[in-house]
């Protein structure tokens, strides 16, 4: 299976737990901010492994581990920017969310194969 393939189905689950979590924290009244905090995540925590793992196939060693935080780092500072922006032109959160997620994809695939994981 080609590693891209593995990718966006290792992110749409990835996704989906984001998702997911987002919509209980909300649901119980838990603040935006640290709702898509806390979302955000648990989602990186699967999706390191995840892609550690089935990806790219390669172990997930301290300095992968490190180059995958500070990928997740600009890609949650994307997601933040990409949310807050759309929000306050009255789209709701969740829509937000999920135009955020091709443009985190795409640069997550792209670190993640030749700087975080190089394979």
């Amino acid at each position: 299976m080609p590693k891209f393939l593995i990718y966006v189905i290792v992110g749409s689950v990835s996704a989906l737990i984001d998702l997911l979590t987002l919509g209980i924290l909300l649901g119980i009244n838990t603040p935006q901010w640290l709702s898509v905090t806390i979302a955000f995540t648990t989602g990186f925590v699967f999706n390191l492994k995840a892609h550690a793992l089935f990806t790219f196939v390669s172990p997930l060693t301290r300095k992968a581990g490190l180059r995958f935080t500070a990928i997740v780092a600009v890609n949650y500072i994307l997601t933040l920017t990409t949310i807050e922006t759309l929000t306050a032109f009255s789209l709701s959160l969740f829509t937000a969310k999920v135009v955020s997620l091709p443009i985190i994809a795409a640069s997550g695939f792209f670190l993640g194969r030749y700087w975080a994981f190089k394979t």
